[in-house]
């Protein structure tokens, strides 16, 4: 299977991606608005009025219930030293640097007041209510995270302060910055880019053809459940680039959530999807119907916890109205075991570079 084929599969697919963007007016134009002085005032103004909501509570000595969400709510008890007032910390702290146009860390937040917040899940907790209260993302706060996720490959990130960064630079993958909201732009000669889900699966990738210069592909592994950079960076890709891009996880449960988490967003955070989510991302495997190619010995029989997470997945509406994902689902639950990417090893150490991503993506078989 040669490079060149995938290259026309890849352009076909690009091509169709770009008029169904067109036809449905999905490019993202929001940023030039969101960065304007009339959002920033906005947003201030929300802050201020959550801040003296909280503070006037505490003044009269009253119960103040927040509603937000779906049937989502969260009770401040007068004088109360818990996440009534760490709202009220991470509010302040949220305001001064909009007002500023600096950012924070999670991380740095806790070490400011340690004595206070007293742990890292304090705070974490607190920015995520603010955040689903006022329905908006942790970046538009003046709030980062910490990156974990890796890219590699040809693409270039330019961020706002001027820092551009060269993503085949670093032999292991970059790291992929915590500032990509403000404002940074992509440029690419890649074809298309590959999702996977383990950073040892990656680290593998990239001493095959796939990290080379002839792919012209870019990889990404966000270690796992994908952190909000990470998932941020793979819309990019998606909607500014419109590279045609895929994901390789593992054939189980968990292997399909962290699929979900990209293309249709986090359960959890199910506020921020509109700006992380990026729906054009194709699910190129473990498919579970591959697994009937796979000897016995590379399947793990499914425990309790994955039977009950598969039945979930039916529950969801993208599932049920798409019906290759609801067979390929109903097949993990039909055959009682999963596998790891890995397994694809066992018909050779290049299987999975040379033989199995080039041939799905030539012959369309991916959701």
């Amino acid at each position: 299977m040669s490079w060149d084929e995938v290259a026309h599969a890849v352009s076909i697919l690009q091509v169709n991606l770009l008029e169904r963007s067109i036809l449905s007016n999905d490019r993202n134009v929001e940023s030039t608005v969101e960065s304007s002085e009339i959002r920033k005032n906005e947003i201030m103004t929300s802050l201020r009025e959550l801040f003296y909501g909280l503070k006037d509570s505490r003044d009269r000595n009253e119960v103040l219930h927040i509603h937000y969400g779906e049937n989502q709510r969260m009770t401040c008890m007068p004088h109360d030293s818990g996440i009534g007032y760490y709202v009220a910390l991470i509010v302040e702290k949220m305001y001064l640097n909009v007002l500023t146009k600096t950012y924070s860390t999670r991380r740095s937040i806790y070490y400011e007041r340690p004595e206070i917040f007293k742990t890292q899940a304090a705070v974490d907790s607190a920015v995520n209510r603010v955040c689903h209260i006022l329905d908006l993302p942790q970046w538009e706060l003046g709030i980062l995270s910490t990156s974990k996720g890796l890219i590699y490959g040809p693409l270039i990130i330019r961020l706002a302060s001027g820092l551009e960064i060269d993503c085949t630079g670093q032999n292991g993958g970059t790291l992929i910055p915590q500032d990509l909201s403000n404002g940074a732009e992509l440029e690419t000669g890649a074809n298309f880019a590959l999702v996977v889900e383990k950073d040892t699966v990656f680290q593998k990738l990239l001493h095959t053809e796939l990290g080379q210069p002839q792919s012209r592909c870019i990889l990404v592994t966000g270690k796992g459940y994908p952190d909000l950079n990470t998932r941020l960076l793979v819309r990019k890709i998606t909607t500014e680039l419109m590279l045609p891009t895929f994901a390789i996880v593992d054939g189980d449960p968990h292997g399909v959530e962290i699929f979900f988490n990209y293309k249709y967003g986090s359960m959890s955070q199910h506020h921020l999807n509109r700006v992380l989510a990026a729906p054009d991302i194709f699910w190129l495997g473990v498919h579970p119907s591959d697994m009937i190619n796979l000897p016995e010995d590379q399947l793990i029989p499914q425990n309790p916890s994955d039977v009950a997470k598969i039945k979930t997945f039916f529950q969801r509406k993208y599932v049920i109205d798409c019906q290759p994902l609801h067979d390929q689902l109903s097949e993990l639950f039909r055959c009682q075991r999963k596998c790891e990417i890995e397994a694809l090893y066992h018909f050779s150490h290049k299987y999975l570079s040379d033989t199995y991503i080039p041939l799905k993506i030539s012959s369309g078989q991916f959701l």
